[in-house]
């Protein structure tokens, strides 16, 4: 067994050093970072693709941004953060606050948003931020934690939570579906449905579904670790890995303003910040009340948004706020 693993440690390190021969040689690819200034965009992007034509788009706070490899393009027509993304030949769907839709080119190749609210015929109105989309074998799908929808190329389904959605996969061509009090289900003939054992994941936080298999799926909880669902019972995943992830689980810091300079609403009420922070697995950090832009603000004025923000954190957390980001990058 020793002599196995040796050979399998020589063998790494060889291929590892042929590698590292082969970058001196000719050279690592290089990589650039685009700063802000130079693309345009706001301090976050919530989403990446890649449409078949080889054209990158991202989704910012200040809208969509297209870039060919030399150029930049901003459509930030509908005036709101594109949270999600999902290129589908010329289509590029988007989701946002209350907003689904796509843009496609015109005949200038000027990319045109095309909402598809209208179809929702006044359903539903507050859904809230689109996160996920997938392209799946039945249609478009945009989730949001109120509500899922099925966009079949001319109507929308909307599929309600028992409780409230978390995230959605689209894996082996199933859209897998995390409701937060009854656990892991999957969409079929119109309606979400508990899967076999699903319950099991109740309260878990899904945070990752990938394929095992044809047939078998791995989950990723936030606190609980892997584990396998294969068609019928959901167990552990019996592998050494486990372990560490649930040990040395990996901690979020999120930075949070009372108020949203974009939408003048906060990105997480309340009651999310008092629940996120709760799990163990969220820090909050100050960002200002109202996410002042400090280079252009008075210092008595500054020191007031800092001192409130830092108040404010620690009475919903009952934690010291100990970090703190400065809003705008600056």
């Amino acid at each position: 067994m020793k002599l196995n693993y040796y050979r399998l440690l020589v063998t790494l390190i060889a291929i590892f050093s042929m590698g590292m021969l082969h970058a001196q040689r000719f050279g690592l690819p290089g990589i650039h970072n685009y700063t802000r200034a130079e693309y345009g965009g706001g301090t976050q992007n919530w989403a990446v693709e890649q449409a078949s034509n080889g054209l990158m788009y991202f989704g910012n706070n200040n809208g969509l941004f297209e870039y060919d490899g030399a150029h930049w393009s901003v459509y930030s027509d509908i005036g709101l953060v594109i949270r999600s993304l999902c290129a589908d030949d010329s289509r590029i769907y988007v989701g946002a606050y209350n907003n689904l839709g796509y843009y496609q080119e015109d005949a200038n190749g000027k990319l045109i948003y095309h909402s598809l609210n209208p179809l929702l015929k006044n359903r539903i109105s507050d859904f809230d931020e689109i996160w996920r989309i997938h392209k799946t074998s039945f249609g478009i799908v945009f989730q949001s934690y109120r509500a899922v929808f099925i966009y079949d190329g001319t109507k929308i389904d909307i599929v309600y939570p028992r409780s409230k959605f978390h995230f959605s996969y689209y894996v082996n061509g199933i859209l897998w579906v995390y409701d937060e009090t009854q656990g892991l289900m999957q969409y079929r003939e119109g309606k979400v449905r508990l899967i076999p054992d699903g319950s099991v994941l109740s309260g878990s936080q899904i945070w990752a579904i990938l394929p095992l298999n044809d047939d078998q799926i791995i989950i990723g909880t936030a606190k609980n670790g892997l584990f396998r669902y294969d068609g019928e019972k959901i167990t552990a995943w019996d592998k050494p890995v486990n372990a560490l992830l649930k040990k040395y689980q990996i901690k979020v810091v999120l930075f949070a303003a009372r108020q949203s300079v974009f939408s003048g609403r906060p990105m997480l009420n309340e009651s999310q910040i008092r629940e996120m922070s709760d799990s163990g697995l969220v820090e909050f950090g100050g960002h200002t009340q109202t996410h002042l832009d400090l280079t252009v603000a008075e210092e008595a004025a500054a020191e007031a948004e800092i001192r409130a923000n830092k108040q404010w954190i620690e009475n919903l957390t009952g934690k010291p706020c100990v970090t703190f980001a400065y809003p705008f990058g600056k």
